[in-house]
């Protein structure tokens, strides 16, 4: 079981960092029209969601039970914090990345302000880096494990 579900989460992983490198790319650019500004919200959008399939996969696990109902992403966050997997820290970081998933699911992208979206865009890399060194450090996965 454990197997499995490192090798559920590694998969998780390894489209998060192909993704981080190619909001990097995106984030290169010398200027943000409606194109770019929408690549980087589908970036950002896949890298939250990649760390939430990740959570909800060690909720899962701990057999922690998820109603899905129209608040059940902002529940995988909150019994996250609740058990311990996350810190408060991190649970406030997400929680600003849940609610750009929201409005990324449902507004549009000609809507999208480059003064919103950059900094989310450039702190997402921190996340990811804090939320892997959460995972490791709670036991979630073992130090060996390559994330």
């Amino acid at each position: 079981m454990v197997e499995n579900l490192k090798d559920k989460i590694n998969y998780d992983v390894e489209n998060i960092k192909e993704t981080i490198t190619e909001l990097n790319k995106a984030l290169s650019c010398p200027t943000f029209g409606n194109i770019e500004l929408a690549a980087i919200s589908t970036y950002i959008h896949n890298i939250y969601k990649g760390m939430e399939n990740i959570l909800t996969l060690i909720l899962k696990h701990k057999n922690v039970v998820i109603v899905k109902n129209d608040s059940w992403h902002k529940s995988i966050v909150n019994e996250a914090l609740e058990i311990g997997i996350i810190s408060n820290e991190l649970s406030l970081e997400l929680k600003k990345y849940l609610s750009f998933r929201h409005y990324f699911i449902h507004g549009y992208s000609v809507k999208l302000r480059q003064e919103d979206l950059l900094p989310l865009a450039k702190n997402i890399e921190s996340v990811w880096n804090n939320f892997k060194q959460t995972i490791v450090s709670a036991a979630i996965l073992h130090p060996s494990t390559t994330i």
